[in-house]
């Protein structure tokens, strides 16, 4: 950013998390750790759009890879490629700094923010999800270590 040049234009990608909007439990280093990008991302683009600077911070949830231990493409968990389609095609062009690009990540990101749901119902059922997959890898552990 120090280099940019006045007059052109610029743009910062951040990735956050939609784990950002909601404690998550399990993952509350994680979930702490793609606030702060997200706070950080609304500091910069303020702090640098004089300078013709975006700075934008995309929030997804889970996209089809190792991480996320989903194999298969589904209509809310997209492939790494779908996903990168989305963020390059709104990047640089939201009135807004930090949002969820891919169409149904959107969605459930509207819902996190605009709908009247209670914060102890989300951070329930976000803790309820982490910790089914956490049981799901344990399973698969066990299954791998009897076959062995």
């Amino acid at each position: 950013i120090r280099n940019a040049h006045q007059g052109k234009r610029g743009l910062v990608l951040n990735v956050s998390s939609l784990s950002a909007e909601v404690p998550t439990p399990l993952l509350a280093v994680y979930s702490a750790s793609k606030s702060y990008v997200m706070t950080l991302s609304a500091a910069l683009a303020a702090e640098y759009a004089p300078r013709n600077i975006d700075v934008d911070c995309h929030a997804p949830a889970f996209v089809v890879s190792a991480m996320s231990k989903r194999r298969r493409p589904t209509w809310d968990c997209p492939t790494p490629e779908a996903y990168v389609r989305a963020s390059l095609a709104k990047a640089g062009r939201a009135d807004w700094t930090s949002y969820s690009p891919y169409w149904s990540h959107g969605l459930f990101e509207f819902i996190v923010r605009s709908l009247p749901l209670p914060t102890t119902y989300l951070i329930a059922r976000n803790g309820t999800m982490h910790e089914n997959i956490k049981r799901a890898v344990f399973r698969k552990k066990a299954r791998e270590q009897a076959a062995a």
